[in-house]
């Protein structure tokens, strides 16, 4: 249910079931997502001069990805699994963001640090447009890494508990929907975040 499969899932089931059945399992949200995924491709298309100038940004285009992606899926999980074990409802909405918020706070403050460094040392041969430096580069980026490990642990929380309110299966909408938006929303965080920093 955490991969967003359908069907039956008995035990000894799946050498039984035939190759149809299981591309019907999984192909709608995997057809929704990637008509959704597309948005990312028009994000990074409305930034094309912003990268042109300052190339050394499309390198850490990943690490902003697979930090909003892994705690977003950190916070998911472990919202899913309170709301099955019934610790928490959609009502201790507030009480669940809030500490969700306290923990990626730390969390953002430890990995914009660890990125900064990591900028700054191992792209010092990289070529720097002229009116830029190295460490206010670094630093944008820093920054937009801990805004989006925050925003992705909101949205990692805010998608099952919104899911349980409207009595769907959290763990049916969580995970695969998450990936998709917390990209989205990423990306541009990323680059707002470095434009205003850099003042492009």
């Amino acid at each position: 249910k955490f991969m967003a499969i359908s069907g039956s899932h008995e035990p000894g089931a799946y050498l039984k079931t035939s190759p149809w059945i299981h591309f019907k399992n999984r192909v709608y949200w995997i057809v929704s997502l990637a008509a959704l995924g597309s948005l990312s491709g028009m994000i990074i298309h409305s930034f094309e001069a912003t990268l042109m100038q300052i190339l050394i940004l499309a390198l850490y285009m990943p690490m902003i990805t697979d930090a909003g992606g892994n705690t977003g899926s950190q916070t998911a999980t472990v919202v899913v699994r309170a709301l099955i074990l019934r610790e928490i409802t959609s009502a201790d909405l507030f009480r669940v963001l809030s500490k969700e918020i306290k923990i990626a706070a730390l969390l953002a403050v430890v990995l914009s640090i660890l990125s900064w460094g990591k900028i700054f040392f191992l792209s010092r041969g990289s070529e720097i447009p002229t009116g830029f430096s190295l460490a206010k580069i670094s630093l944008a980026i820093a920054v937009a890494l801990g805004l989006q490990v925050v925003s992705a642990t909101v949205i990692g929380a805010l998608l099952p508990l919104s899911a349980a309110k409207m009595k769907w299966d959290p763990a049916v909408v969580a995970s695969p929907a998450l990936t998709t938006i917390v990209d989205i929303t990423g990306l541009l965080i990323y680059f707002t975040t470095v434009r205003l920093f850099l003042g492009i």
